[in-house]
């Protein structure tokens, strides 16, 4: 795999959640397994940098931020600046 990968909110229960970075490029990917609502807290060294939805399941994901709640079975990736 060309890149870095590094794990974030390992020890949420319901949520697979990582960073993907290559030079300049940052991916942060949340996905929800569970078919429920379910709430996850970002770092903070990540809500800080500009972000933009690179893709999502759902039409409306919502913007990056400090706290995200993730629909049933919602995955969002987020495209940052890894500066």
């Amino acid at each position: 795999a060309i890149g870095d990968f590094e794990m974030i909110l390992e020890e949420h229960p319901e949520v697979l959640a990582y960073t993907r970075t290559l030079g300049e490029q940052q991916l942060i990917v949340l996905n929800n397994f569970y078919g429920r609502d379910t709430v996850v807290k970002l770092p903070e060294y990540l809500t800080r940098k500009d972000s933009s939805i690179l893709i999502g399941n759902y039409a409306d994901a919502p913007a990056m931020a400090n706290e995200i709640k993730l629909r049933p079975y919602e995955t969002i990736t987020y495209s940052i600046s890894a500066e």
